[in-house]
């Protein structure tokens, strides 16, 4: 799997070795031109979606001026950022996918109130386990504030607050059917 994800400087493009953030564009683009089990194949990884604006108020804290891709234009102010959730070969502790501002960590969350190392995220099974890695600022999911170490099962649609920044889980046939659902609304203004 290419570790590897586009991000734009002021400058230019430059090609940086994260596996965790990636274009919505690429997503919506698929979800347009795939079938739901074709789009699973090619995007087999549980995401975290946020709202862009969730990085207004923190100029200079999302990752290397990162460019978020919106699905209706790139200037739009309802673009999102998609965090997948995968385990970077080269990270220690095989058996969880680290999440922090750090860039060591699987999933990286440049935001101020954000902690280096902030969660982890388990599989047990086919299900997906989140705790809070005792982190300053804490988690949340859906509302339920997590205890240091903390373990909680998510489900798709659940949302998880990481210190200020709020971000939905997505499975990829969650991902799919709410990337559907934008496209209709966005076809049919009426009725939004």
């Amino acid at each position: 799997f290419p570790y590897t994800t586009l991000f734009r400087s002021r400058q230019a493009a430059v090609e940086i070795p994260w596996p965790s953030m990636l274009e919505l564009g690429v997503y919506v683009r698929d979800s347009v031109e795939m079938a739901e089990a074709e789009f699973e194949r090619a995007h087999p990884t549980s995401v975290l979606l946020v709202d862009k604006s969730e990085f207004d108020n923190e100029p200079g804290n999302v990752s290397f001026e990162t460019v978020a891709i919106t699905v209706r234009d790139e200037d739009d102010a309802q673009g999102y950022l998609v965090f997948e959730i995968t385990k970077n070969e080269d990270n220690p502790w095989p058996e969880r996918i680290s999440l922090g501002r750090a860039r060591n960590c699987d999933v990286v969350v440049r935001h101020a109130s954000v902690s280096k190392l902030h969660a982890h995220f388990f599989l047990d099974g086919s299900k997906l386990v989140f705790a809070d890695a005792k982190s300053t600022n804490g988690c949340k999911v859906n509302d339920r504030v997590l205890d240091g170490g903390e373990r909680v099962q998510l489900a798709c649609g659940d949302l998880l607050c990481l210190g200020m920044i709020e971000a939905t889980l997505y499975t990829p046939a969650g991902l799919f059917r709410f990337l559907q659902e934008m496209s209709e609304s966005d076809a049919n203004p009426a009725n939004a």
